[in-house]
């Protein structure tokens, strides 16, 4: 996965020097040699020479650029939580500070919805994890609130649709309907409750909120205590808020990503997922057998390369869209890396392999998914059918685990002569 850089031919002594710019690489080095080689490699900073098993955790995980811009920005709020209740302050920092560092990256009034949806998103993943108490999490919701209220007044744009955003905030929260909703709209009294429901609710959140500004009011120390409480969780734990909001921002707005330093190393990351398992061994010299045969399903359009380790070197793996039965595009005995899009009965992953003059002992197996999405494929489990229940409960923390492959199939070499025919026929069971 990735361009062809520069090469080497030489019959003693050659180098070549490459000149890379800030962030991470990543590149894949390959020799051959008649008889034995040396290969040296040097650098000003600090690099890991690994094989593939150690560097797809590496890609996995978000740069140094990227954690330390992440890190800053939360330690930031937590120091700007510090100065509450003096608003006046507050208001100074968000409209000279902190707004001359952002009008150099075009930042727009939009942007700070979108913010926002990503730290109300971090909030409640963050609560649904550590457990922190709601009245912490209001807390700090109103009070990101009202500062980038104050930092959007100093913003060049326009608004966006907050009910847009909405919508793509849900699809960070996969819940699927009750049974009793499934295939079913709403009626006219229905949808009347529900707003008197939600005006009464929205009313009361409003005027809890504005309390918690006036000094002497138990809403008022409720939201100190929450803040102080916030800001300590959020300085020991920078790093991880601080990724979660960023991911969930560059989610809803991708192109946001390109106006931070780190846009490269994140761009390059890669993410990736291995399968073990144990095929049969192949007995009869000269002999062929299915090492694993599993299927996929996508979610979304991604570009994706299988990897497999083997004990032998005589087999082949191919890929097969079980929509229309055709064979993806191979290279050299291996499928090639390339672009899956969704379908209706996934693709099927298939290798098999064969004997020399010697049989094959039954021995272990590796697969391994690499993508630059975050949502990898799933794989179907025998007998069960993937549905759209199955993929919402899915979840993203799977990534870079190893899952077992149970499965081991059989196989049958028939051999026999055949004759040819006018109709070009081998053979028929």
């Amino acid at each position: 996965m990735g361009s062809f850089i520069s090469e080497i031919k030489t019959t003693a002594v050659q180098s070549i020097v490459l000149k890379l710019p800030a962030g991470r690489h990543c590149f894949r080095l390959s020799s051959w040699s008649l008889f034995g080689h040396r290969v040296d490699i040097l650098s000003t900073t600090p690099f890991l020479l690994v094989d593939n098993t150690r560097l797809y955790p590496l890609i996995q995980e978000h740069s140094k650029r990227f954690k330390k811009h992440t890190e800053t920005v939360v330690l930031s709020l937590a120091k700007l939580s510090g100065i509450f209740p003096d608003i006046e302050r507050i208001t100074t920092i968000l409209k000279t500070q902190i707004k001359g560092i952002h009008v150099k990256k075009d930042v727009a009034k939009w942007h700070t919805q979108v913010l926002y949806g990503s730290i109300s998103h971090s909030l409640w993943v963050l609560q649904t994890k550590y457990k922190i108490s709601f009245k912490v999490v209001s807390a700090w919701r109103i009070f990101v609130y009202q500062a980038l209220e104050i930092f959007k007044l100093c913003l060049p744009g326009e608004l966006a649709d907050m009910n847009l955003i909405q919508e793509r905030l849900l699809t960070q929260r996969p819940r699927p309907n009750p049974h009793s909703w499934h295939k079913r709209e709403p009626t006219e009294v229905e949808v009347e409750a529900a707003t008197k429901i939600q005006k009464a609710v929205r009313s009361y959140i409003l005027r809890k909120a504005t309390r918690c500004f006036i000094s002497g009011t138990k809403e008022f120390e409720e939201f100190s205590e929450g803040l102080n409480v916030g800001a300590d969780f959020l300085a020991k734990n920078s790093l991880i808020t601080g990724g979660c909001i960023f991911d969930t921002m560059f989610k809803l707005e991708p192109e946001l990503l390109g106006k931070f330093p780190f846009f490269t190393d994140e761009w390059a990351r890669g993410f990736f997922k291995s399968y073990k398992g144990v095929f049969n061994e192949i007995q009869a010299p000269r002999g062929w057998g299915i090492v694993f045969r599993e299927i996929f399903h996508f979610e979304e359009p991604q570009f994706l390369q299988v990897t497999a380790k083997v004990p032998f070197d005589t087999c082949l793996l191919r890929a097969f869209n079980n929509d229309n039965g055709r064979e993806l595009p191979t290279l050299m005995n291996w499928v090639a890396p390339t672009v899956y899009t969704p379908n209706m009965h996934g693709y099927t992953l298939v290798m098999d392999g064969w004997a020399t003059s010697t049989s094959i002992p039954a021995a272990g197996y590796l697969i391994q998914l690499v993508s630059s999405n975050e949502k990898l494929p799933l794989r179907e489990q025998q007998g069960v059918r993937l549905s759209k229940s199955n993929i919402l409960s899915s979840s993203s923390s799977e990534l870079g685990s190893e899952e077992k492959i149970t499965t081991k199939l059989n196989t049958r070499v028939i051999r026999e002569h055949y004759f040819p025919d006018r109709d070009l026929n081998i053979f028929r069971y």
